[in-house]
């Protein structure tokens, strides 16, 4: 893309010569508006996201309830019980 020079610009807005440094400020004014416009969408869909996955997240946290994680008791009564590849001559 071939970038147009403003060098000689000589206009008139509002009854004023418009000068390089203006467009070079109108351009930057602009540039910011627009990275202010993408970061407020970009927050807006991230939060977007995280409702969508809060539904299905809460959803599932009401059909299964959270684990206590495995008891004592429940582990002692696995490791008594026999394995097929014990020796029973052992």
């Amino acid at each position: 893309m071939v970038a147009l020079s403003t060098s000689g610009l000589q206009g008139t807005r509002c009854g004023r010569t418009v000068t390089r440094e203006d467009v070079e400020g109108m351009l930057l004014d602009q540039r910011i508006l627009f990275k202010m416009k993408s970061r407020t969408v970009k927050l807006e869909i991230i939060q977007h996201v995280i409702e969508e996955v809060a539904r299905p997240r809460d959803f599932i946290s009401i059909l299964v309830p959270p684990s206590s994680g495995i008891s004592t008791s429940v582990v002692a009564s696995v490791m008594n019980e026999p394995n097929i590849w014990d020796d029973p001559h052992e």
